[in-house]
């Protein structure tokens, strides 16, 4: 379905974010409906389609219901029967209520006259015949009331309340999230009328935008103003505000300008509004902002600011006449000015390079003046005048270049110093050189010192920063960079003393592969070849039990090592094992091909090990020992203070690895020992004696 903006008379419908549906447009007392929500409050707004429903709506009006959507980011059931906001339907006001209104608001008054007056008419002045005109309006009167009555509800939120059209409900939580329901109480008998649904509360409340930047162009004393209203669609009218210093601000009219728009695709991103102001008598510099309305009465932030000149122009432009050196060490220049013109003033720009940037080498001299002379001139040089006018306006000429004999290359660069990182971006840095007329650098860079240094930069680099990119899958462990100064006439200096970066080791080292493996009444033995790589930190063993979803790392060792012995294995239980090799940064390399072997159905249980530390800050003795393959039911625990004999200390589920003992005391040795129960009610052997000094 697509979206539509629609106006009735000022008001922009559908232009909050809401969830709004309704019957066809063809119900008879059609209606459409907006809503917006702050912290405290959410307000309701809606208007008649047609002068049909606008005059079907007087005597019958609305009412609002509401149910609880939404409690803390939590959907809730909606329940059956809806929360009544409004015992009576909202009707507009009788006409002895207006009355107090009309004198504070003209909005007022034009609304109660388009609800009760005997007559409506528009001031069309004093000089103006009403011949035809006036006629066209007697016929176009009903229409004229509509139109206007909800231009004036748009202008006014009092209007609007007062009107029947708007309500706001101020019993709201701050996380939640309403269904109204606005409910047209015109009967069936009439053509019945329309019900729109909306979703909204503080929960979605939100800041309104700034107002869209809008487009400035002056011409004739008119100032035009032009900017898109999709880019804030929350604002269904907009103030002019201008000023002449961009502090003091004031509004072109009392009433803001409403989109002379009947529907509007949101298929396209542009819709543009604009607006016109005459400031024929003021010239000079004009600021100018836009600040929205929305149908509820809210103003939202003002635009950016933008300014035009208005008034006298830059006329004058300055062409060059000379511009040469007596000495090679100065520069004379001179221009004339066509046409002449009073109240400027010009000033003299520099670059080493045509595309700049320029630099001002002159204080601002009056437009009487027509040379200067530039005492410290570079090698190379593009002067460049820029005429200036008391408006604001500037104009540039074109640049005229000026080349110094210089046969002397700047100094060797000095201090390059740089970092890689582990996505293969290289920073490079150096000390600016002395020289006056450097023009730039060029980067050198190879991947060993005994090679040429190839030329990185197509152009040569104005900072003395660089940034490059390399790639970090290659063995040459650093890179060497070397830097050239180049000056204005492309003298080249000496190569800087290399500078060695490393770069970041992001490659793995290369598994060992197993090599031999037994299953004995001890365990499983198992040995492997080193691995290739020198760079090395551990070998690492993965083993994986028949019963178990994933690898499990079970022993770390040193690169010289090539045997080991696992005693915690599960009789007649299927075990995989692959070694895999880390290195000092981290880099895990992939797992070596794995071997399958079976545990003795008749070997003993495995002596389970147990590790003991000891927490003084804690004042505890900490204990830990390996999971076993296939599981364990409990842990049995033993410990014996000093010379005494060993008791049991205590029982543990066989899903838990560690156990801290609090129950100690200063100055006592302490001896542990663990025994494990296996599920079928087997024991294992005890583990070795371990003693601390506590």
């Amino acid at each position: 379905m697509t979206k539509r903006l629609l106006i009735f008379g000022g008001f922009l419908l559908c232009v909050i974010p809401t969830v709004a549906l309704s019957q066809a447009d063809s119900v008879g007392a059609s209606f459409r409906a907006i809503a917006r929500s702050t912290e405290n409050e959410v307000m309701l707004r809606w208007a008649p389609t047609s002068l049909n429903s606008w005059r079907l709506h007087q005597p019958y009006g609305w009412k609002v219901e509401r149910l609880l959507a939404e409690k803390d980011s939590i959907s809730i059931e909606v329940p059956v029967l809806a929360e009544g906001l409004t015992p009576e339907p909202l009707l507009p006001a009788p006409l002895e209520a207006w009355e107090s209104a009309v004198g504070d608001s003209k909005y007022a008054a034009i609304a109660a006259q388009a609800l009760y007056g005997s007559s409506f008419e528009l001031e069309i002045g004093e000089n103006a015949s009403p011949g035809v005109y006036e006629v066209y309006m007697k016929s176009q009167e009903a229409e004229l009331r509509f139109g206007m009555h909800l231009l004036a509800a748009d202008l006014s939120a009092d209007v609007a309340r007062l009107s029947g059209l708007a309500y706001t409900d101020e019993n709201v939580g701050p996380t939640e999230l309403y269904l109204y329901r606005i409910i047209s109480q015109v009967p069936d008998s009439l053509g019945g009328g329309d019900t729109v649904l909306l979703l909204s509360g503080p929960a979605s409340s939100y800041d309104l935008p700034p107002a869209p930047t809008p487009q400035i162009e002056a011409n004739a004393g008119m100032i035009s103003l032009t900017w898109n209203l999709m880019q804030a669609p929350d604002y269904g009218g907009y103030y002019i505000e201008r000023s002449q210093d961009s502090l003091n601000w004031e509004r072109t009219s009392d009433d803001p300008i409403f989109p002379l728009l009947k529907e509007q695709s949101f298929a396209s991103p542009y819709q543009f509004q604009s607006a016109t102001d005459s400031v024929a008598e003021n010239s000079g510099r004009w600021y100018y902002r836009i600040v929205g309305t929305t149908p509820f009465g809210d103003v939202g932030t003002p635009s950016e600011v933008v300014s035009t000149v208005v008034g006298e122009r830059l006329v004058a432009k300055a062409y060059w006449v000379e511009a040469e050196s007596p000495d090679n060490q100065r520069v004379e220049l001179a221009w004339a000015w066509d046409p002449p013109q009073e109240g400027v003033k010009v000033v003299v720009e520099r670059a080493n390079k045509n595309a700049g940037p320029y630099r001002v080498i002159s204080d601002t001299l009056m437009g009487s003046v027509v040379s200067f002379t530039d005492p410290k001139a570079a090698g190379s040089n593009y002067y460049r005048l820029k005429v200036l006018h008391a408006s604001g306006t500037s104009w540039n000429s074109m640049s005229k270049f000026v080349q110094l004999l210089d046969s002397v290359p700047p100094v060797q660069p000095r201090g390059v110093v740089g970092q890689v990182s582990e996505d293969g971006v290289v920073i490079l840095e150096w000390t600016p050189n002395p020289d006056q007329d450097i023009a730039g650098y060029r980067i050198y860079r190879a991947n060993f010192l005994s090679e040429e240094f190839s030329q990185v930069t197509i152009e040569p680099v104005t900072e003395s920063l660089w940034y490059d990119t390399i790639p970090m899958a290659t063995l040459t462990k650093s890179v060497y960079y070397k830097v050239m100064a180049i000056d204005g006439v492309g003298n080249g200096s000496v190569l800087s003393e290399a500078a060695a970066l490393e770069r970041p080791d992001v490659i793995p080292p290369v598994a060992p592969p197993i090599t031999q493996y037994e299953s004995t009444e001890e365990g499983v033995a198992l040995a492997w070849e080193s691995s290739p790589s020198d760079d090395v930190e551990n070998i690492l063993l993965y083993r994986w039990a028949g019963n178990e979803r994933n690898w499990s790392l079970i022993g770390r060792f040193a690169p010289t090592d090539s045997t080991t012995l696992d005693t915690l294995i599960v009789p007649d239980m299927a075990y995989r094992y692959a070694l895999a090799a880390i290195d000092a940064n981290g880099n895990e390399s992939e797992k070596s091909s794995f071997i399958q072997v079976r545990g003795m159905r008749d070997m003993e249980r495995g002596k389970p090990e147990l590790f003991i530390e000891v927490d003084r800050d804690r004042r505890r003795i900490r204990l830990g020992w390996s999971m076993v393959p296939g599981g364990i039911d409990r842990v049995l625990l033993y410990r014996a203070e000093g010379d005494q004999p060993m008791t049991q200390l205590t029982t543990m589920s066989g899903r838990e690895n560690t156990f801290s003992d609090t129950a100690i005391i200063l100055n006592t040795q302490y001896t542990y020992r663990i025994q494990l129960i296996y599920p079928d009610g087997s024991k294992s052997a005890f583990s070795k004696p371990q003693s601390v000094n506590y």
